[in-house]
């Protein structure tokens, strides 16, 4: 079950949903398919999906259909603005520390359309963080003003970098992330390459100059 355009559908049975907003936009619309009865816990999951899949219903991805699934869910016993603080502005000492190192390794690229930021083990390390607390640091990359494309390159060992991919409109990183045996949505994406971030950055850097420059997507 995605909602990926760039899915492979390399499973026995595939249901691929592009349009969707959500993954769990399309697991409701089964389990009313089902005719299984909602409740207050598979709500909550639902609701925490379609959620975090929109960035807050803030994406591109939102639609219409999206805010009749959730008038449908808040029904039930939803705290809504104890799932919100948690998901977008929860935050530890370490994970405050680790955004601070990272936005100080900022680079940017093609008249300030193009920022790349990192994430290293060692930056995780002395910051005291989780490695998952890296998740939305790439952010303050992409909120700067007039950055289109903006790339993390995050280390998980001596030779492998998962790289995430945000853009604003036109470019179309999914199609970058693509190239590099990734996928995912046109203004987020991702894929690993097998270096470390700065030769995952060489490697990469000439196809996110491109999505940058090609209006046309």
């Amino acid at each position: 079950i995605d909602h990926h355009p760039t899915n492979t559908y390399f499973a026995e049975i595939n249901h691929v949903i592009p349009k969707a907003s959500a993954t769990c936009e399309i697991v409701y619309e089964l389990i009313k398919g089902l005719e299984i009865e909602l409740n207050n816990d598979i709500a909550l999951c639902l609701y925490t999906g379609i959620l975090t899949d929109t960035g807050g219903f803030k994406y591109s991805n939102t639609t219409s259909l999206t805010h009749l699934v959730v008038s449908e869910l808040v029904n039930y016993e939803i705290d809504i603005p104890a799932v919100t603080y948690r998901i977008f502005d929860a935050i530890s000492e370490g994970k405050l520390k680790l955004i601070g190192k990272a936005i100080d390794s900022i680079e940017l690229f093609e008249n300030g359309k193009l920022a790349l930021i990192t994430v290293t083990k060692k930056m995780i390390e002395e910051s005291g963080a989780l490695e998952e607390e890296s998740e939305g640091v790439i952010n303050y990359a992409r909120n700067i003003i007039g950055v289109e494309v903006a790339a993390l390159f995050k280390e998980k060992s001596e030779l492998e970098t998962k790289v995430s991919l945000r853009s604003k409109s036109y470019a179309n990183v999914a199609e970058v992330a693509f190239r590099h045996k990734g996928g995912g949505h046109k203004n987020a994406a991702g894929c690993t390459i097998n270096a470390n971030p700065d030769e995952a950055k060489k490697i990469i850097f000439n196809d996110l100059v491109l999505a940058v420059k090609n209006y046309s997507n």
